[in-house]
């Protein structure tokens, strides 16, 4: 719905030999604009390696900024049996505020996360990661345990004294027939064509100095099995400053061939790309 409109990637993984002889771990990655049709932009197009060499059972988490995280997998030798954890992370950037464009390497994971392991988006903008095989219990280790990440937008600098940045507060959304249902704000439909779509307003707090309310994304929650996540979807809403006003935007949601409907999470994000923690909506 914003700059990254059905942007989607696909990385890692492995192919196996034309002589059946193994698989071969990859550490390639592309991406394709799904919605293109010939001859514009259509097809699939290559991205720079994934850091930390070939990898397949990896998990890829989207952030709330739009960035890619991805974490673990391992990497098989020629026969396809010799499998070698892989410890580095790898964070994707399409956009131009947080790293920058293109792939980053934070801190390798502490663990390993092979096949099995999960990785799941959490609403304050952290990630649970955990499972994988050989995670077992003995008398002298524990090791079915599980990490949670605290991504690049929740980092200061405790060297330099720097603390984490201050993070939006959502408080309210504002609009026609908006209720409140277990804590979820229940965002009534769009009227039928030719009318125009509902308009909302987010107000937030803890915005200050010379940032200001910027963009309010959607999340769907995960719901990942065997590396797979079909659900995982990031949709940056249609938006527009409230006149006069730094924490508060008005909104749209699309119709339901851009926006499946369901739960999702809200966060806000301010100008540098600070997400808020994130307020559970349900698009009916």
């Amino acid at each position: 719905m914003g700059a990254l409109q059905d942007f989607v990637v696909r990385l890692g993984g492995y192919s196996e030999l034309d002589d059946g002889g193994g698989a071969v771990a990859t550490d390639t990655a592309e991406f394709c604009y799904a919605s293109y049709l010939p001859p514009n932009q259509n097809g699939w197009k290559s991205l720079p390696l994934i850091p930390g060499g070939p990898r397949t059972t990896l998990n890829a988490v989207i952030l709330p900024d739009a960035t890619v995280l991805v974490v673990g997998g391992e990497n098989y030798a020629l026969n396809g049996v010799d499998r070698v954890p892989v410890l580095a992370t790898a964070l994707f950037q399409p956009s131009s505020y947080g790293p920058g464009p293109g792939w980053h390497s934070p801190l390798d994971s502490p663990e390993q996360r092979r096949y099995h392991s999960t990785a799941v988006l959490l609403p304050d903008g952290r990630v649970f990661v955990g499972g994988g095989n050989d995670r077992v219990q003995n008398s002298f280790h524990v090791d079915w345990d599980y990490n949670i990440y605290s991504p690049h937008y929740l980092q200061g600098d405790p060297g330099q004294g720097i603390p984490p940045p201050l993070r939006p507060t959502v408080l309210t959304i504002l609009g026609p027939n908006v209720t409140v249902v277990d804590g979820a704000f229940v965002l009534p439909p769009n009227p039928p064509l030719p009318a125009p779509p509902n308009t909302f307003t987010l107000v937030c707090a803890d915005i200050l100095g010379p940032n200001y309310l910027d963009k309010i994304v959607l999340m769907a929650p995960g719901s990942i099995t065997h590396h797979s996540d079909m659900s995982a979807r990031y949709v940056e809403l249609p938006s527009q400053a409230v006149t006069g006003s730094t924490v508060k935007r008005t909104f749209q949601t699309p119709n339901s061939s851009m926006l499946p409907r369901g739960f999702y999470m809200m966060f806000a994000l301010n100008s540098i790309g600070t997400p808020s923690v994130a307020a559970w909506v349900k698009i009916t």
